[in-house]
């Protein structure tokens, strides 16, 4: 599929990013699908700290660096959203208290940005979030 002209800023989420490096990535409902083969994509660094500490307590093979450079292929960047914004939104955020959830959506909503999350959570109260 070709790429929109003016793809929009599209954050994916953590297991979004685990998912994409795997079999998983087939069963994407179209909307999640689309959204990644249209979007600019992006990633909040609070994603690159969550795959490794997820890697640190043995839930994933590869840290943030084998993921990310697994996903080389796709046109993905790391936001670069000033952290007070995002520190700011992320605070906006009371629906959790998950601190990884809350600085993601913080830096999707400060960046102006869609986040792909399978997450029920934060699509109930993320209104850019994007799944099915």
């Amino acid at each position: 599929m070709e790429r929109n002209q003016e793809p929009r800023l599209t954050f994916i989420d953590t297991h979004i990013a685990i998912w994409l490096c795997s079999e998983k990535r087939r069963s994407f409902p179209t909307k999640a699908r689309a959204a990644i083969e249209d979007g600019w994509l992006a990633i909040s660094p609070m994603v690159e700290l969550e795959l490794q500490f997820l890697q640190e307590i043995g839930r994933i093979k590869l840290g943030s660096d084998g993921i990310l450079n697994t996903l080389s292929g796709l046109p993905l960047h790391i936001d670069q959203t000033p952290f007070h914004a995002v520190s700011k939104a992320a605070g906006t955020q009371t629906w959790t208290r998950d601190p990884f959830d809350r600085v993601i959506v913080g830096q999707a909503l400060a960046a102006g940005g869609w986040l792909v999350t399978a997450d029920e959570k934060i699509r109930e109260h993320f209104p850019r979030a994007i799944w099915d």
